[in-house]
């Protein structure tokens, strides 16, 4: 027996360091399968977009990004 989910997905991110500054925002959706029999997470599909902004001394980054993930996973029982 297999349980579906809708995923939401929320990004936010600040980090700081002596050497950096970066942020991050972004949010997505996606599809998750979740095996009830073996309780264990099956396959996951992503659709992520986020922007960054990153200061390291005196160089600035800024970048947007567009990312499709897909995990499936498989369980092989061994006796």
């Amino acid at each position: 027996m297999i349980a579906y989910f809708d995923l939401d997905q929320n990004l936010a991110a600040n980090i700081k360091n002596q050497e950096m500054v970066m942020t991050m925002q972004g949010g997505g959706n996606g599809k998750l399968e979740y095996s009830i029999k073996d309780s264990f997470l099956k396959n996951t599909t992503s659709n992520l977009k986020f922007s960054y902004d990153m200061n390291i001394k005196e160089v600035n980054m800024m970048g947007k990004a567009d990312m499709v993930t897909t995990y499936m996973v498989g369980i092989n029982k061994t006796n």
